[in-house]
């Protein structure tokens, strides 16, 4: 069997790296950016912004695309690695990883708000 705290640590700097160098613009930090660029464009482009935003919201945040569900998960192996390796800094992100998924949450449901008003003041 492998050694568990070797693993712990590769799995957490393969993640950093993979978000922080991911190939295409879509996942990662690069992601949330495009996503920043795009979403006021939104309601042009769109033919039927309510039922869109429905499915984009219901998607980021239940949905593999790494919303609130995903930090929340990442949040709880960080706490869990923090512990069995005894690192404060695991633990600390833990802690940052709860405030991010508490405002990823918090988006999502601004853009759920701008299809259903159908203002995009919310985005």
């Amino acid at each position: 069997m492998p050694n568990l705290k070797d693993c712990l640590r590769r799995a957490i700097r393969e993640s950093a790296a993979a978000y922080i160098g991911a190939p295409i613009q879509n996942p990662g930090y690069r992601g949330i950016e495009k996503l920043r660029r795009e979403v006021l464009g939104w309601f042009k482009r769109s033919r039927n912004i309510a039922a869109e935003l429905n499915i984009f919201t219901m998607l980021m945040e239940r949905g593999g695309t790494g919303g609130g569900l995903f930090r929340r998960v990442y949040r709880d192996f960080l706490r869990a690695a923090g512990e069995h390796l005894r690192d404060q800094r695991l633990r600390q992100g833990a802690e940052d990883f709860d405030r991010i998924a508490q405002e990823w949450s918090r988006a999502a449901g601004l853009i759920s708000l701008a299809g259903k008003t159908r203002e995009n003041r919310h985005l």
